[in-house]
């Protein structure tokens, strides 16, 4: 059964406006803190600068991050509603059975990488 296109607009364009106010409390944030940047800048230090840099490095990550996720939740929510009754059953159906165990080889090499670490870390520790 297919979901009513119109019901799901609704639900993005709703959740979009919830997060919208964090959006921008997060926007704001990452102004005063280039702005406080700009401020140490001025300093004839040059570490005064490093804390409110690392401020306004950490709230551009998290504006970058909210707007990535809120846009991979409006293009996968308008993708499902493009898809036909069959796309759906297809997402419905249970996943391949487990992977194969590993080729005694490759659990070879694995072992050899871990050994060869190990000696080099305890000559370096000398």
């Amino acid at each position: 059964m297919a979901a009513d296109p119109n019901a799901i607009d609704q639900a993005v364009s709703r959740t979009l406006r919830d997060n919208l106010g964090r959006i921008q409390r997060t926007s704001e944030e990452l102004t005063q803190a280039i702005n406080d940047l700009v401020s140490a800048c001025a300093s004839s230090r040059a570490s005064n600068a490093l804390p409110p840099m690392i401020r306004a490095q950490t709230s551009a990550a998290s504006l970058s991050a909210a707007l990535e996720v809120l846009s991979r939740f409006v293009t996968s929510a308008l993708q499902s509603s493009l898809r036909s009754p069959f796309e759906q059953e297809i997402v419905r159906l249970p996943p391949p059975a487990a992977a194969e165990p590993r080729p005694a080889l490759e659990h070879h090499a694995v072992s050899r990488c871990r050994f060869l670490c190990t000696t080099r870390h305890r000559r370096w520790a000398r």
